[in-house]
């Protein structure tokens, strides 16, 4: 071996700050990386392929389920949805009253779980019947659905009488 090899191997275990300098180096790379990824992630922002009704009926293969299913699927989903959010809501306030908080806890996040869902189906719903009332618009966002009078109304109502 070189006399500059051997002296810089010797000097990399007699240094203590070596382990440092190693990560220095590792963090640039990661550090690199993810305002790669960042910028990639800003240009798919930039650019959102906004679809309208028609847009997204046309871009439907043949066998998909017709719309009249995709509802009662969304229907019934958004029931056990709303079935289960119920139930843990009473296992988590049975849980509070008893003095178990971890379970309480777990079954109010159980709760906040099972609305997202029932949310989701309830969107999905909404978008369809507005969808079908005004093909040309785009389809509305989940936050523009939440801003309508009665979102919280349409989405934990299980429609059981309608």
């Amino acid at each position: 071996m070189k006399k500059k090899t051997v002296l810089r191997r010797v000097g990399s275990f007699i240094n203590p700050l070596a382990p440092l300098v190693s990560m220095k180096r590792a963090v640039e790379s990661g550090w690199k990386t993810i305002e790669d990824m960042d910028a990639e992630l800003r240009e798919r922002r930039r650019n959102p392929k906004i679809r309208t009704f028609k847009e997204a009926m046309a871009a439907r293969s043949r066998d998909a389920m017709p719309l009249a299913e995709i509802q009662l699927a969304c229907l019934t989903n958004r029931r056990v949805a709303i079935a289960v959010a119920f139930l843990s809501f009473v296992y988590s306030s049975s849980s509070l009253v008893s003095g178990n908080p971890f379970g309480a806890l777990v079954g109010f996040l159980f709760t906040a779980l099972s609305l997202l869902s029932a949310l989701k189906y309830a969107h999905q719903s909404w978008q369809i019947d507005i969808g079908q009332a005004s093909p040309d618009d785009a389809l509305p966002s989940v936050q523009q659905f939440l801003h309508t009078p009665g979102a919280a109304r349409r989405i934990l109502n299980p429609q059981l009488f309608d």
